[in-house]
């Protein structure tokens, strides 16, 4: 191999391991940078490009819909996410079509290595009761991605018969995920499917370790995968959100509710509530897909689909043609399944999907021109503009200048109820006494008004200042944590009316009515939360006057919605 072939290869195997490391600058992976401007000038000096126009077209469009959802304050947001996308999909194709032969063989042997070190870390770990340097999805995300090119390299070993099932049996015993598991053993299939020389029974050195695998390693792994728990029979967190998701999406299926807000929204369409040892899924497990179908809008998740599918589908295509692309096949296919199971344009998997994703980019057919990728590139460029443009005065639009503090929402029985959302920790004044604003699982913004238990009771009060709502009779509902019967209960001061607010569902997040409507006379009015009992959490109030609404999940903001103040206090000591 050439100096600046090897050069090449080296430099691609420092960006996996600076990105698996997580150097970032100002939130952004630091390969991810550098993999961009690398790519700006190699395209600068190339004449050509081996991906199809579908492909340029679909990239690029991923990233017009992926910025339409975001108003112009969101814009440095919406930017880095871009960044990562256009990065994964096509500064490393750029970069990965320019090495030669070799030093793309070698680039895939360093994703193979990553993989052999992502899973060897785990394993280690492990085995000294340590922390895991990353968490079990994003090992696993690398290890899978890599798994085909791993098992490509071991069988043109003399040893590789007997390596490749040491090398499976590694990631099933080390690895706790087995969806993304399933993807690597996906990916390594179909490689052993593509290669020259096929043989059926070599399915075998990875069907059997990993079979023995999980039957040493117990049950852990599958269980990412059983929609319950285990222990209480519950159902998980991670599968409420799928149920969830058809209605988060339809709610705003063009545009999504904007970057960041996936968490809130989606707790907004809970169709039941989680029992408290199930509030935190297994970290990095939300999937790709669904996040930017909330996030970013439907298109723009389908668009991502198709362009993933498309490089599976077209470098396995190739691969029956030339052998050596197979590995980059199962790659794509790993990749495209493995969305499925974690965010991957993220920290230390961000540069192991572009890589993946490069290599299987360069064995598609049909160079386009530097001419025609500049074309393409400036009429979906100008799409793009017009696109945010229309989604950005949309955003403005909805942000209700007149401050009516009204929010049209769809009831669970289909009718329409409008009702003002407060924020419980956002306060008007800091509270007093034991009442602080903490942290909380499962809350709006992960924030909460709290009587922490063995606080003690009756001696806190927390302040709103309530907008001009109209005169008449509301009932007010609070999003509430109970702990159990002697901690279940919350004070309301408003207008001329005292109330209880208390029932008797412990140790969940649920919402409480008030037995009774109180009268406002309408105009700005002080609200007053006291606390009656400790081992108490308050997420948020909502008054309506609509007798029949009954909210469910975490209310997330639409137009015109209304919140205490735009930010809350910091929480009292």
């Amino acid at each position: 191999m050439k100096p600046a072939d090897s050069a090449a290869a080296a430099l691609v195997a420092a960006l996996l391991v600076t990105d698996a490391a997580g150097v970032a600058v100002q939130g952004v992976p630091l390969s991810m940078v550098t993999l961009a401007a690398l790519a700006v000038v190699l395209a600068a000096g190339r004449a050509s490009f081996r991906a199809p126009a579908w492909l340029q077209a679909a990239f690029l469009a991923t990233f017009c819909f992926g910025m339409m959802p975001l108003p112009p304050q969101h814009f440095a947001a919406g930017a880095r996410q871009a960044v990562k996308v256009l990065a994964a999909f096509g500064a490393a194709w750029v970069v990965i079509e320019s090495l030669s032969p070799a030093a793309r063989r070698m680039a895939g042997t360093a994703l193979a290595v990553l993989g052999v070190a992502a899973a060897a870390a785990a394993a280690a770990a492990r085995c000294a009761g340590a922390p895991l340097p990353l968490s079990d999805a994003r090992l696993a995300f690398i290890a899978a991605v890599s798994l085909p090119f791993l098992v490509d390299r071991l069988l043109g070993l003399k040893l590789g018969l007997a390596l490749v099932p040491l090398a499976v049996l590694l990631d099933a015993l080390a690895l706790r995920n087995g969806g993304l598991l399933l993807c690597g053993i996906a990916g390594a299939v179909l490689t052993l499917a593509l290669r020259k020389e096929r043989r059926p029974w070599e399915a075998a050195l990875v069907a059997v370790p990993l079979i023995a695998g999980l039957a040493i390693a117990g049950p852990s792994t599958w269980d990412t995968l059983a929609p319950r728990r285990a222990a209480t029979g519950n159902l998980k967190r991670l599968y409420l959100e799928y149920k969830a998701l058809p209605s988060a999406v339809a709610d705003s299926p063009i545009i999504g509710h904007g970057l960041g807000r996936y968490k809130d929204v989606i707790h907004g369409f809970f169709t039941s509530f989680p029992d408290p040892d199930d509030y935190k899924i297994v970290p990095d497990t939300n999937s790709t897909y669904a996040v930017i179908a909330v996030e970013s809008g439907l298109p723009a998740a389908l668009l991502l689909a198709v362009l993933v599918g498309g490089l599976a589908v077209q470098s396995a295509l190739a691969a029956r043609k030339d052998p050596a692309a197979a590995p980059a096949a199962g790659a794509a296919l790993a990749l495209l399944l493995g969305g499925a199971f974690t965010v991957v344009f993220t920290r230390n998997t961000a540069m192991a999907a572009a890589c993946a994703a490069g290599l299987a980019g360069t064995a598609l057919p049909r160079p386009a021109s530097r001419g025609v990728f500049a074309y393409r590139t400036a009429v979906v460029g100008v799409v793009a503009a017009i696109c945010f443009a229309a989604a950005a005065l949309g955003h403005r639009q909805q942000e209700d200048p007149a401050g009516r503090g009204l929010e049209v929402i769809e009831a669970g029985r289909g009718a329409q109820a409008a009702y003002w959302l407060i924020e419980a920790e956002a306060t008007s004044r800091a509270p007093d006494g034991v009442m602080v604003v903490q942290d909380a699982n499962d809350a709006s913004g992960n924030r909460v008004l709290a009587v922490p238990l063995g606080a003690g009771k009756e001696n806190g009060t927390a302040a709103y200042s309530l907008p001009a709502i109209p005169a008449g009779s509301y009932t007010i509902w609070v999003r509430a944590h109970w702990t159990d019967g002697c901690s279940n209960s919350i004070g309301c001061v408003i207008g001329e009316a005292h109330i209880k607010i208390s029932d008797e569902l412990f140790k969940q997040w649920h919402w409480v009515g008030s037995s009774q409507q109180v009268s406002l006379p309408g105009g700005p009015v002080e609200m007053i939360l006291l606390s009656l009992e400790d081992g108490i959490m308050i997420d948020q109030v909502l008054f309506t006057a609509d007798r029949a609404f009954v909210p469910h999940g975490i209310r997330h903001s639409k137009s015109g919605s209304f919140e205490a103040t735009t930010s809350a206090p910091p929480p009292a000591t």
